[in-house]
């Protein structure tokens, strides 16, 4: 959310950045503190212009509405910016111009010289907003009395507010009054409304015990002791409690400091970290877990100050200057400084790659943010509405279903396998200036939609041990495309099973897929609705260029073998099962000397994408290359995963006004063993999502990893797959229907017969 161009076109808006924000943020809590919640975005819908706010929309005020959602506020503002006096104005403007808020605040800071000249700010402050409030209210009772000729209304009334400030104690008081014509009303049982501030040092504990105050303010926060907190925290659960801290960042002299905000960040609360220099925009919220609004002051810099002061701020250096050097070419100076300029983006920024953080000092970064894991879990799509009863049609949803399966190496007692079904939804973009395109093409805004999700163990669908892993994962495979068909009514006719090929052979599980195919209780389903299944194939050939002796043609092929044997033997679980020639009863092709055999019948999936046809094949066998091609069933995941992982957080999952996309779940996700153990679906992905993490590791060369694995303490292993199957499906069918992908494809036929049945 940008918060720097508001209210710059007139001089009575001109904020900064972080006042624009600081401004929002006490608004909004001051709407909640007079029961006005339902009714937020339609105040700010009014006050926009009064807020420097022309520009918004009523997404945007939705969105701002969802991003101050919180107990909790941090401030991390340098010194002489305008924090403190800033919010004393803020404090003297709803102390008498909110009579409903019933507010008893408190502010405190670091040292008694600071409170006092608070107190001060704030007590001269609110004599002009009380002369005005006052004024206002009588004149538009006048008017009102007016309209009505003259007549005074029995039931109508203006406020009028008296501060009382009590210097002993250092407390103002605004009382509001109700009057007419005929003076002050006392209205029987009317509680009396008054709006309080307390300004008093607090650095003990006990020093505000029997004490209850609804808003807390402090000042200073880096300074004030941690085991303060613990008195302030209590008041924000209950009564629409806040709290507001603001501080300025630790220096050289400040290194005894009791907290740092920046390392306390969570969900609860909404920073705002602005530096001079800088560091804290860009190191900060890459180290932060839960980041989503970040403003800046180095927009008014052309460069930061005091680049050269410590080895921090050289770093800094690189993200303002142009990189010159061996790792320069044309486009990296533009990542670098786009690297750098992370601007008012929450979560990682667009455009990163893992080789523009070689030089960050960090190892470990969360990729989800908490607007993207919010937005993930609520913001479902009724795709039953789109595509059954047709009540909803902004969005188109293609006929294409994307399937990952991560089948798990482990032994089968304790190994868990997981697979997401994902397809995609587009609406026109309309975008300012989009008609002056020169393709002249619409820009689409492609919406992935989560279908369905799988986690389950192997025993759990075969307690009897009768079938292999490969056959039971076929199964869970076929059942979840049957519901999905019959769910919605068969609009999706081409499912794509993108089973991972790393560590296992899956063609038995291809062929297990066939014979269940052949089955009456699928092919009726399946096969009214022209649904077909087809898989991904990887093809790999020598590159040599020139035609090897027999000898060496029949040393490298047996070597082929072996490595193939060596690779996925030690995961069969007997003699007759995962056998890569008995998989398919149909006539192989190469059947001497490829490793996995292909089916007879191939059929085109998209015009774009080539396909494995039977005199393809035959062409390949007469060609003079140093071997056969080789081809494999399923998807190797290779060096691309991080950037793969990186893309899909920075331009899909985590929320950004610049991404295309966005990805969701489905309102009638289907899947049967999560619902069996009581889980929220979105709720299982989103948690598992916040969990993968970016990790560095310094070696011989720096090199980046994505996982989300860990062992807790009780010694229980923490899993990736539920995320990485819906990260890799959503990016895959991205490169499908952009035309990126480049492999082949192979159509599942029905199939009679299967080797891994028992």
């Amino acid at each position: 959310m940008t918060t720097c161009g508001g209210g710059m076109h007139e001089a009575k808006f001109s904020r900064l950045p972080f006042q624009q924000l600081m401004w929002l943020d006490i608004l909004i809590r001051t709407i909640t503190r007079c029961k006005l919640s339902e009714f937020k975005v339609e105040i700010l819908m009014r006050l926009k212009s009064r807020l420097g706010l022309d520009w918004l929309t009523i997404t945007q005020a939705q969105r701002i509405v969802e991003r101050f959602n919180t107990r909790s506020s941090g401030y991390v503002v340098p010194r002489r910016c305008g924090k403190s006096s800033f919010f004393s104005t803020i404090l003297a403007l709803i102390l008498v111009t909110c009579p409903y808020a019933g507010l008893k605040a408190l502010y405190t800071a670091h040292t008694l010289s600071v409170v006092s000249e608070m107190y001060q700010n704030i007590a001269t402050n609110v004599v002009r907003p009380l002369e005005a409030f006052n004024a206002y209210q009588l004149h538009q009772y006048q008017m009102r009395k007016e309209r009505n000729n003259g007549i005074e209304s029995p039931s109508d009334f203006y406020f009028k507010a008296e501060a009382r400030p009590y210097t002993h104690g250092q407390i103002i008081r605004v009382e509001f009054f109700k009057l007419n014509d005929d003076g002050v009303l006392n209205l029987a049982g009317e509680k009396k409304l008054v709006n309080s501030l307390h300004c008093k040092l607090c650095i003990r504990p006990n020093s505000l015990r029997g004490l209850t105050y609804n808003m807390v303010i402090v000042d200073e926060a880096h300074f004030v002791p941690a085991n303060v907190y613990e008195t302030f925290l209590p008041w924000t659960a209950t009564d629409d409690g806040t709290m507001v801290m603001m501080s300025s960042h630790k220096c050289g002299q400040d290194n005894n400091s009791y907290v740092d905000l920046n390392n306390v960040r969570m969900s609860g609360i909404l920073m705002n970290t602005v530096g001079y220099v800088c560091r804290h925009h860009l190191l900060s919220m890459i180290r932060a877990p839960h980041i989503g609004v970040l403003s800046c002051l180095c927009n008014f810099f052309s460069q930061p100050l005091h680049i050269n002061t410590d080895k921090d701020y050289k770093k800094m250096m690189i993200a303002f200057t142009a990189q010159r050097g061996s790792s320069s070419d044309t486009e990296s100076d533009h990542v670098n400084n786009k690297t750098a300029m992370l601007s008012e983006v929450g979560g990682i920024p667009q455009g990163l790659n893992k080789d523009d953080l070689v030089n960050v000092d960090v190892k470990k970064i969360s990729l989800a943010n908490e607007s993207g894991t919010r937005h993930f879990m609520i913001q479902s799509i009724p795709v039953e509405a789109y595509l059954c009863t047709r009540t909803r049609k902004d969005m188109t949803f293609s006929e294409d279903v994307l399937c990952y399966i991560d089948p798990s190496p482990t032994d089968v007692t304790r190994s868990y396998n997981a697979m997401a079904f994902v397809t995609v939804a587009s609406k026109p973009l309309y975008l300012p200036n989009s008609s002056n395109r020169p393709d002249g093409r619409e820009v689409m805004f492609n919406k992935y939609v989560v279908l369905a999700h799988e986690d389950y163990r192997p025993r759990w669908v075969d307690p009897d041990n009768s079938l292999d892993d490969m056959t039971i994962m076929a199964k869970v495979f076929m059942i979840t495309v049957r519901a999905i068909t019959l769910l919605y009514g068969g609009h999706f006719k081409r499912f794509i099973v993108v089973p991972e090929s790393n560590a296992l052979a899956v063609d038995t599980f291809w062929s297990a897929c066939g014979m269940y195919l052949a089955q009456e209780e699928y092919a009726s389903v399946l096969c009214p609705h022209n649904v077909i299944i087809v898989s991904t194939v990887t093809e790999t050939r020598i590159a040599s260029g020139r035609r090897p002796s027999e000898k060496r043609t029949e040393r490298i092929v047996r070597r082929a073998k072996q490595r193939h044997e060596n690779r996925f033997n030690p995961y069969i679980t007997s003699e007759s099962e995962n056998q890569l020639l008995r998989s398919y009863p149909q006539r192989s092709y190469f059947l001497d000397n490829s490793l996995i055999p292909l089916p007879v019948n191939t059929e085109s999936y998209r015009p774009q994408i080539e396909m494995l046809t039977q005199e393809e094949i035959a062409q390949n066998r007469m060609c003079e290359m140093d071997e056969p091609p080789i081809f494999k069933l399923g998807y190797s995941l290779g060096r691309d995963k991080v950037q793969r992982h990186w893309d899909f957080f920075t331009r899909c999952y985590n929320r950004n006004p610049n991404n295309m996309s966005d990805i969701t779940c489905a309102r009638q996700i289907f899947s049967f063993w999560l619902t069996c153990k009581g889980e929220s679906i979105p709720s299982y992905i989103a948690r598992n999502m916040a969990a993968i993490c970016l990790h560095r590791s310094q070696k011989a060369t720096t090199s980046w990893t994505c996982s989300g694995k860990d062992r807790v303490s009780n010694g229980k292993f923490i899993r990736d797959d539920p995320a990485l199957v819906v990260i890799m499906a959503t990016t895959i069918l991205a490169d499908i229907i952009n035309g990126t992908y480049v492999g082949k494809f192979l159509r599942l036929e029905a199939n009679t017969h299967h080797s891994g049945q028992k």
